[in-house]
Order: C-alpha cells, then sequence, then structure tokens
C-alpha cells in the first residue's frame, strides 16, 4: 500500500501532477512507468514531451553512464568542454547544414521551455529596439515573470500574483506577413500596427507547412 506521509512532510504543498496520480513510482522503461506494486502505467506526460526517447533508452542510458565513469563534467555552466563540442559538430553536422542553416548558431538557454522563451523576449526587444510583444488568449509560455507578461491565461498569471489587464483593442490593424520555406516548419514573422492606439511590435510564430495549407490569412 501507498503512503505519501513522507511527501506531505517534506515536500512543499505546490504539487500539481501527484495530486492526481496517487501512486508511488519506482521504475521506468520506454512509454511505461511502474509502482511499487508492480502495476505499469501509460506514460503520456513524458516529462512535459521532453523524453522523445521514452524512459531510459538503453543507448542514451549507456551514452549517460560511458560519461560518468569518465569522470565527464556534470555542469560547466558555459565554459568550453569536450562534450559540448561534440554536441556542436554533431548538430551542424545533422540538422543546421542539410537544410541550409551552416550560418545559424546555438544558444545555450537553460533545461526549461521558460527560459527559451525568457532569451528570445530579451532578443526581440534589443534588436527591435520595441517593447509590446503580441500574445495569444490563453497562450502559455512558462512561470517565469518574463513568460508570464505574454500570457493570457489569467489563472496561470494568478498564480505568481501578477494582475489581468486587457490590452488595448484595435479597430484598424494592417497585418504584414512575410516567410520563408527553408524546412519542414515554416517561420511567418508577423508585423502587427495598431494606427489607433500608436503602437506596434513584432511577434514571431512557427507553425508546420501541413498547417499553412489549410489556413487562410
Amino acid at each position: 500500500m501507498n503512503t505519501f506521509e513522507q511527501f506531505e512532510q517534506n515536500e512543499s504543498g505546490i504539487r500539481s501532477y501527484c495530486r492526481s496520480f496517487p501512486v508511488i513510482f519506482n521504475q521506468a522503461r520506454g512509454a511505461e512507468l511502474f509502482t511499487r506494486d508492480g502495476k505499469s502505467y501509460i506514460d503520456f506526460l513524458a516529462g512535459a514531451g521532453t523524453l522523445n526517447y521514452g524512459h531510459n533508452h538503453p543507448v542514451i542510458k549507456q551514452a549517460l553512464i560511458e560519461y560518468l565513469q569518465n569522470d565527464g563534467l556534470t555542469h560547466g555552466l558555459d565554459m568550453y568542454s569536450d562534450a559540448k563540442e561534440r554536441f556542436l559538430e554533431t548538430f551542424d553536422r545533422l540538422i543546421l547544414s542539410p537544410r541550409g542553416f551552416s550560418d545559424y548558431v546555438v544558444q545555450f538557454t537553460g533545461p526549461t521551455g521558460t527560459n527559451a522563451v525568457e532569451a528570445a523576449l530579451k532578443l526581440a526587444r534589443k534588436v527591435t529596439g520595441r517593447e509590446s510583444i503580441v500574445n495569444f488568449t490563453n497562450a502559455f509560455h512558462g512561470m517565469t515573470l518574463g513568460a508570464l507578461s505574454v500570457t493570457g491565461n489569467s489563472m496561470k498569471r494568478a498564480g505568481a500574483g501578477i494582475p489581468w489587464r486587457s490590452p488595448p483593442r484595435c479597430s484598424a490593424l494592417m497585418v504584414i506577413i512575410s516567410f520563408a520555406c527553408r524546412s519542414q516548419y515554416t517561420t511567418f514573422v508577423i508585423e502587427l500596427r495598431c494606427f489607433k492606439f500608436s503602437w506596434n511590435c513584432v511577434a514571431h510564430i512557427t507553425i508546420s507547412q501541413h498547417f499553412t495549407r489549410h489556413c487562410i490569412f
């Protein structure tokens, strides 16, 4: 029988997924999670989509074991390392160069999606010199303050104590769309100019070509 006494005693009350799964897991293989009493579950959460190859894929597991056995760096901030060099070379050879992106560079932002969103917001503001950001109602980009500032979901904002203020609505709107189909995904750079309130901003949206074929702009 599962007992959650240790979690209730020592873990913060800010918990989410475990409240919907009142069991204790002790193993994971592929797409399955296993509880202490041997019951298996299909893991549709998959680490919020990060476990592309499932839990403990044998090839990945062996590579990690060998890396640790060879005393590889487990944390090096942004310093140069053999592991980073091999990753950049492989990423360029297999991903960037075959798609004509050899002039692109990699920014190591952090382990979460909201880290990448924060970096993108800072970069867009710095490059354009603008401050306003377009976001969509109920969009979710992460729980850090910068990401929440462009999150239209009032529940997520309230969780961080950020009030919801309705943005100005435009009566006249011109949308300029430019795109370049260079890979499986098409990147749209959308510039929105609101003449009534005299503000403008830039939004970058990446959607699949399959989706664009069924859309009318």
